[in-house]
């Protein structure tokens, strides 16, 4: 009976993990229950700041998907790869013609978080603007 119970507590953690939503889609919603991403604001265009994060996203990872209305109002970019077995997601989000927002958001296997390599992207990406 125990070991019953195990698995459908795991099969049912399992189906939540992947109900949340991600910062790459069109609406992406509430933040999980649990925190599974970082925000940095930047006073650079969005352009420059995709860019960047491409840059600082090889160094640690490989990028899947890549898309970028920056012609458009919205100026709305995204990035998603793998770092070692982790998904990322990163949405770039221009706030003005000289200010952006970036959203970095991870998932480790089994719907864990990896919230010092969303940092360590972020810092990145800080660096490879100045470059």
């Amino acid at each position: 009976m125990r070991k019953g119970m195990i698995l459908v507590l795991a099969g049912a953690a399992l189906c939540l993990a992947g109900c949340v939503s991600t910062v790459t889609q069109d609406n992406p919603g509430k933040p999980p229950g649990y925190r599974d991403r970082l925000e940095a604001q930047y006073q650079q265009p969005a352009q420059k700041v995709f860019e960047a994060a491409k840059r600082a996203f090889n160094s640690y990872g490989t990028i899947t998907l890549e898309s970028s209305s920056i012609s458009s109002a919205n100026q709305l970019c995204f990035i998603e790869g793998t770092v070692n077995a982790d998904r990322v997601w990163i949405r770039i989000e221009g706030v003005s013609s000289s200010a952006t927002k970036m959203i970095v958001q991870i998932r480790a296997p089994f719907g864990g978080t990896n919230l010092q390599m969303a940092n360590e992207l972020i810092k990145r990406t800080e660096f490879e603007l100045t470059r």
